[in-house]
């Protein structure tokens, strides 16, 4: 039997390319390009890819519910807001409870690359939102475990964290090699074209002279030296990536932890509890940050809103699974 995400995710126009099914493949038989993967000729039909993709996987409902905790943080590293996930992973390194981490730095053009850091020392290389897409960040994960790596911490957006976590959850190899999953918040992310090349050269922007994008209270920010530029988020729906539209989960609903700026004041992060195993990771780290409150009403605002975007305005069906496996089992017999 064929995958099916090739009918009810690949060619429902559904793909994520979180990268899950090309890391998981057993036989190379996935190619994953910028706007989707693809199955190729010489699939074995294991279903392997089928088990760590995140659209055939589940729909979730309230993202802070049922939480461990949430609060608002801040560290003393440089990064995005309050630094937190820096905080954490350097934290993470200094305990010995990570031994690498994988997330994503950018070059000189501002192209995100995925990046494996083996001391802590270059965690600032990955540090500050990038909100283009990077598809090879996942599969890194495989190439971590190759070098030998044993406890490996993951920071990524939404859709990666699912795939990592249904990775840990399906098969032992990822299982006892992952030592925590850190998301963050993440409404979508640029396509990197039309971010890069086209949005930011029709405002007049050189691509040496920026030094940080942000977005908060529904408005872009680009930082220029000493000049900002700033345009409301909803009138660059056009640049969006394809894979975002299909991604209903806004605050890394399936991570250990998970971090964004939504909830807290600005220079804050909110840090929200997932796990036990991310219980277990916060209390040992907890000390190095300065810990405030928190607002999950907020955080559930935009989730609410992005799921509503989701399926009002962008129309998408996720595949109804009862009944596509419903069907499978009775072609089977």
């Amino acid at each position: 039997m064929r995958p099916l995400i090739e009918e009810h995710v690949i060619g429902a126009n559904l793909c994520q390319v979180c990268g899950g099914c090309f890391t998981v493949c057993p036989v190379a038989a996935i190619d994953l390009r910028e706007q989707s993967a693809l199955v190729l000729s010489h699939c074995i039909e294991c279903l392997a890819c089928d088990r760590v993709c995140p659209v055939l996987d589940s729909y979730l409902g309230n993202e802070v519910s049922d939480v461990v905790a949430m609060h608002g943080t801040k560290s003393d590293m440089r990064g995005q807001d309050g630094a937190t996930v820096t905080g954490l992973l350097s934290r993470l390194f200094d305990l010995g409870i990570i031994d690498c981490a994988i997330g994503v730095r950018r070059d000189e053009h501002w192209n995100p690359a995925p990046t494996l850091i083996e001391d802590k020392k270059d965690i600032p290389s990955i540090a500050f939102s990038k909100y283009t897409y990077v598809p090879t960040l996942v599969p890194t994960l495989k190439d971590a475990i190759d070098y030998g790596f044993t406890r490996i911490g993951l920071s990524g957006v939404p859709c990666q964290c699912h795939t990592w976590d249904l990775c840990r959850d399906e098969f032992e190899r990822y299982r006892s090699k992952i030592s925590v999953i850190i998301g963050v918040f993440c409404m979508e992310t640029f396509d990197r074209q039309k971010f890069l090349s086209e949005y930011l050269a029709s405002k007049g922007v050189s691509l040496e002279r920026m030094e940080k994008v942000d977005i908060t209270h529904g408005r872009l920010i680009i930082y220029i030296e000493e000049e900002r530029k700033s345009e409301k988020i909803k009138s660059l729906g056009h640049l969006v990536r394809d894979g975002c539209h299909s991604c209903v989960d806004f605050s890394s609903f399936f991570a250990d932890i998970s971090v964004g700026s939504v909830g807290s004041p600005d220079g804050w992060n909110t840090l929200v509890v997932r796990t036990e195993r991310g219980r277990e990771i916060w209390e040992k780290v907890s000390e190095i940050f300065t810990i405030d409150t928190a607002s999950p009403e907020e955080v559930e605002k935009l989730s609410a809103y992005k799921r509503k975007m989701r399926f009002e305005e962008y129309k998408v069906v996720l595949p109804d699974m009862k009944k596509i496996y419903g069907k499978v089992i009775e072609a089977r017999k």
